[in-house]
């Protein structure tokens, strides 16, 4: 470990509860250069691994991944990454891991496995502005640019409900941001 790193624990687990990892040890990351910033990887292949916009990957020990005995796996390859070795439980089919296979052995958790309630608060902050993009050339181009902000759509095309925004919708609400918060009323 970095010497000033502060490494805390989380924890792992499938939708079925077959492959968990009990007590997974992270770094805070320290600056926007720090190796144990989470990645948001925007390439093709990770996107449809993930099925999502992007895969938020966070970078863990190697050996971290031992005691996923019932996970599967598949070779694949990631453009930021090279080679890899791609995880999932063999049960619910649930994304755990990419494992770099190539050159150096990173291994990097999804993180939309994590367990909400094991993430430290440090750790929260320091994920919500230190990160670290990848292939921002091939994102989804349904993600990507000013079509993607609610405000932006004609309103015709404007959701009809408001998921994170509890004041009531209207025409003068509608597109606005909440201060202090990145909530956007459509």
């Amino acid at each position: 470990m970095a010497e000033g790193a502060v490494e805390l624990a989380v924890i792992s687990a499938c939708v079925c509860g077959a492959c968990r990892l009990p007590a997974v040890a992270v770094r805070v990351p320290r600056d926007d250069q720090d190796p144990a910033r989470p990645v948001r990887c925007h390439c093709a292949r990770c996107r449809k691994f993930h099925t999502a916009a992007y895969a938020a990957l966070l970078p863990v020990e190697s050996g971290a991944l031992e005691q996923l005995a019932a996970a599967r796996t598949f070779p694949d390859h990631c453009a930021s990454m090279g080679e890899v070795e791609r995880m999932f439980c063999g049960g619910c089919h649930s994304v755990l891991a990419t494992r770099q296979t190539q050159g150096v052995n990173s291994v990097f958790l999804a993180m939309g496995a994590l367990e909400d309630s094991s993430i430290p608060p440090a750790l929260v902050s320091a994920w919500r502005l230190l990160y670290a993009e990848a292939c921002l050339a091939e994102r989804a181009s349904w993600w990507s640019g000013p079509a993607a902000e609610p405000s932006a759509r004609p309103p015709e095309q404007r959701c009809a409900r408001v998921y994170v925004c509890v004041r009531p919708l209207t025409r003068t609400h509608a597109g606005t941001r909440h201060a202090g918060t990145n909530a956007l009323c459509c």
